[in-house]
This record gives C-alpha cells, sequence and structure tokens, in this order.
C-alpha cells in the first residue's frame, strides 16, 4: 500500500487503519512518499512511486 504525506482523500491514517487489517504476507508493506498529494503520480516525487511500484512488481515475478 502506497500513501501519500499531504493526500486528503485518502489520508496516512486511513491507510494505516487499512493496513493492519490486510492479512499478513511476504511481500506487504505500507509506504509513505514525503510531500505528496492525491495525485502523487502528477507530483514532483512521482519517480518514488513509479520505483515502489516497480519493486512490487519485481518481487511478484521473483515469487511466481
Amino acid at each position: 500500500m502506497i500513501v501519500a504525506e499531504w493526500d486528503g482523500l485518502a489520508p496516512p491514517e486511513g491507510a494505516q487503519a487499512i493496513f493492519r487489517k490486510l492479512p499478513s504476507g511476504p511481500n506487504k508493506r505500507l509506504v509513505m512518499l514525503g510531500e505528496g498529494t492525491h495525485f502523487l503520480m502528477l507530483e514532483k516525487n512521482r519517480i518514488q512511486l513509479f520505483h515502489e511500484v516497480q519493486l512490487f512488481l519485481d518481487r511478484a515475478r521473483l515469487t511466481n
């Protein structure tokens, strides 16, 4: 799960609550990206978002 620090539509506190309710697993991670809003994919730190998504996909590919 990836959440942006300044996301007013899906605030980090809500993401943390949902994350705690998810079942445990080797790929379960909560990543908070700083200085971003709900539209992080269009903002200056979008490369961090893309990097985290790519890491998730790479790990999934290696375990399957």
